[in-house]
């Protein structure tokens, strides 16, 4: 206890602004806390690897809980519920976006999931999708409420769209 109260001074003579009596309780409560620190040091050293990993364990899991929850959106291809004619004649794809290749010039310029044109998807909120429908190519920010248009190419010349979505991932 002596050394967590001379702690404690030390860092309260450190602390500029306050009455000495906030500088004091400002350093017990850093003083405590580096002993406590120390002591559980302590007892992670004298713990074997089977206890180290238990605990590795729950602290991931701890981890994992404090995470913010992922927001999801629906999303589906603009042409999901056109006619058979119009899918069956013209090119249609969609695309999740997780990377960008900016060395290429084409649909091969982007990672990431293929998207089902026919059924709906739930979409993380934030994440970009490309779709096509003929020569047309489109890329949208999925919103809580849909997708917003970020920008539009044709299929032969899209570098600019590539460019500038690369842009939005890195």
């Amino acid at each position: 206890m002596r050394e967590v109260m001379m702690r404690a001074h030390e860092i309260a003579k450190e602390i500029q602004v306050g009455s000495y009596k906030m500088k004091i309780a400002q350093g017990l409560r850093i003083a405590w806390a580096e002993w406590r620190g120390e002591k559980m040091l302590e007892k992670i050293k004298s713990m074997s690897t089977e206890e180290l990993e238990a605990l590795k364990a729950k602290i991931d899991e701890e981890l994992k809980a404090r995470q913010p929850k992922k927001e999801y959106a629906v999303y589906h291809h603009g042409c999901m519920n056109s006619a058979n004619h119009h899918k069956n004649k013209y090119k249609h794809w969609a695309k999740l976006v997780t990377s960008i290749d900016t060395t290429k010039a084409n649909g091969y310029a982007f990672g990431g999931e293929f998207l089902n044109i026919n059924v709906e998807h739930k979409v993380p909120v934030g994440s970009i999708v490309v779709e096509v429908c003929g020569n047309d190519i489109e890329a949208y920010r999925i919103t809580a409420n849909g997708k917003v248009l970020i920008d539009s190419a044709k299929t032969n010349a899209m570098s600019a769209l590539i460019d500038n979505l690369a842009t939005m991932i890195a």
